[in-house]
């Protein structure tokens, strides 16, 4: 894998262009599967120290990895600034990036971990396995079926406008009694206020905030000069788990799981 961003970025500096691997077309037939079965899946992220986790760890245990599969990626070699484009991140040009190659079979030990395209379908599963009522191995009060009526482009229309307004209220989305002060105060409708409210959770859990999309491709955002705005940039994948292992441990020798790859930008 190495070796081959090497020789991507070589063709990147040689050329200028970035050429994508798989058409528009293809790439929501791929997302469209619903699963990744790549055994290498690569995150972009800020350098991370020897103790932090690879992806963000919730109160709950839950750990959240955005990532995509290094045949995704391959063709946009290290290059921070395109990798932040096609993956619909925000850049910064005073951070110091890199590449983390995950082997999945030797990342992912356990049932409690498992990566997914985060497809609405998909969501509604995994909504429902974690956070519904008949999970009894946690104090959930989300019934399956809102769980899966949130998840769907019609709600999620509506749950963009009430974030909007959540935000003009200057409240924290990940602090507990904000939203609950907030969901009392906004719905007169005690049903509504349920389906914020397990739509939120996921927000909360997973990281599907209002821009989420739901058909498991990322949006390029066109600042990075190698591709135009909102056409699809790479297939996203979400490895979720709990207990995770910290940096160290994933790069040790003993288990070699991660490779980390400094990310340095081809132009300016």
């Amino acid at each position: 894998c190495v070796q081959r961003l090497a020789d991507a970025r070589k063709r990147l500096e040689e050329t200028g262009e970035y050429q994508p691997k798989y058409s528009q077309s293809e790439l929501e037939a791929l997302a469209a599967k619903g699963v990744v079965k790549e055994r290498f899946i690569v995150t972009l992220q800020e350098k991370k120290g020897p103790n932090d986790k690879l992806g963000f760890e919730r109160e709950s245990g839950r750990t959240t990895t955005w990532t995509t599969t290094f045949d995704q990626m391959e063709n946009a070699d290290t290059d921070p600034k395109l990798l932040n484009d096609l993956n619909g991140m925000n850049w910064k040009e005073d951070a110091e990036w890199e590449v983390i190659i995950v082997d999945q079979e030797k990342y992912l030990e356990n049932e409690d971990s498992y990566t997914f395209v985060p497809t609405y379908d998909r969501m509604k599963d995994v909504g429902v396995k974690e956070f519904s009522n008949k999970n009894l191995s946690e104090k959930n009060e989300h019934s399956p079926e809102k769980l899966k009526e949130v998840m769907t482009p019609e709600y999620s229309k509506e749950y963009s406008k009430i974030m909007d307004d959540f935000e003009k209220a200057k409240l924290n989305q990940y602090d507990k009694e904000h939203v609950k002060a907030f969901s009392n105060n906004y719905f007169k409708d005690k049903n509504e206020k349920e389906k914020f409210l397990c739509r939120h959770e996921y927000t909360c859990e997973i990281g599907t905030n209002k821009w989420f999309s739901g058909d498991g491709l990322t949006k390029t955002n066109g600042n990075s000069g190698y591709v135009p705005a909102n056409q699809h940039g790479t297939l996203e994948s979400i490895t979720l788990e709990r207990s995770p292992k910290t940096i160290a441990e994933l790069e040790h020798p003993s288990l070699g799981a991660i490779i980390r790859v400094p990310a340095k930008p081809i132009k300016g």
